[in-house]
């Protein structure tokens, strides 16, 4: 009997420590599951196109080269030569199913000399660079997600009302803060060649929340700098939500300071479906 109750003793002590080992291992457990919760749950919350079905799309971009011209810094100055050939550049943007964008243009006329193409080729650029630095901005949000797929490898901090999603993308370190409701209130990004801070901004309708406008401000390198603040409109397009126009302020600050302030409308879509 008695060396029954020792086994039994024995059986029981080897039990409780396996019971303390579970016991000890379930809150990691949990808090696994919570993890992969809150990241569902945050990623279901935005509105995205292609979880709606829409595979691709084509459109034409026209830039309101009137208040583009009147908001540069420092202004052109001849705007009535210069004006009448911008309106001669036609821009189009193809997205598409990886939410990757192809900005393209094309000129109707010819300029009339050395000098006005080589402006024209400088707004062209900045034009092709806004328009690529939108849909850049847009896409991560609207054609994807700023959170990670699940099997991905992520930390994700609780703390003062917050969650903040720490992740590694190739060299760079992102860190995404956001509300307990999901809403993105910043994304910090350090990588050797560029540190930015981004501050978006949402709307939220019945389909979810839709990104409405971005402020950022970067630095890359040691004496560049700069601030891009982005609003965004939106339009139906055959039941999906696209943009309308954007509004952006431009300023760079090197060696000399640049600001400019770019409005472009969105027409003419073109959208393939699943």
């Amino acid at each position: 009997m008695a060396r029954q109750m020792r086994k039994l003793r024995n059986l029981n002590l080897v039990s409780l420590a396996w019971a303390s080992c579970i016991v000890a291992f379930l809150p990691s457990l949990a808090r696994a599951a919570d993890k992969k919760e809150i990241i569902r749950q945050a990623r279901e919350a935005y509105y995205n196109v292609k979880a709606a079905g829409l595979v691709e799309f084509r459109c034409q971009a026209s830039p309101d080269w009137d208040s583009i011209v009147k908001a540069i810094k420092p202004p052109p100055a001849d705007p009535d030569q210069l004006l009448p050939l911008l309106r001669q550049l036609h821009f189009g943007v193809a997205v598409g199913p990886d939410g990757g964008a192809v900005v393209s243009h094309q000129f109707d006329g010819a300029p009339p000399s050395q000098q006005m193409a080589a402006r024209l080729s400088l707004m062209t650029t900045g034009a092709d660079q806004v328009l690529n630095g939108f849909f850049q901005s847009w896409t991560p949000f609207v054609f994807g997600s700023a959170f990670p797929e699940s099997n991905a490898e992520y930390e994700l901090e609780n703390a003062d009302e917050l969650y903040r999603l720490h992740q590694k993308q190739g060299s760079a370190d992102v860190v995404v803060t956001m509300t307990r409701e999901f809403v993105i209130t910043e994304i910090a990004v350090k990588s050797p060649q560029l540190e930015a801070t981004i501050r978006p901004q949402f709307s939220r309708n019945n389909k979810g929340y839709l990104l409405s406008r971005l402020g950022d401000v970067y630095k890359i390198g040691p004496t560049a700098q700069g601030e891009f603040a982005m609003d965004i409109r939106y339009q139906d397009v055959e039941g999906f939500t696209l943009p309308a126009a954007f509004t952006a302020n431009v300023t760079v600050t090197g060696s000399t300071t640049i600001a400019a302030t770019f409005e472009i409308n969105f027409v003419n879509y073109h959208v393939t479906k699943q």
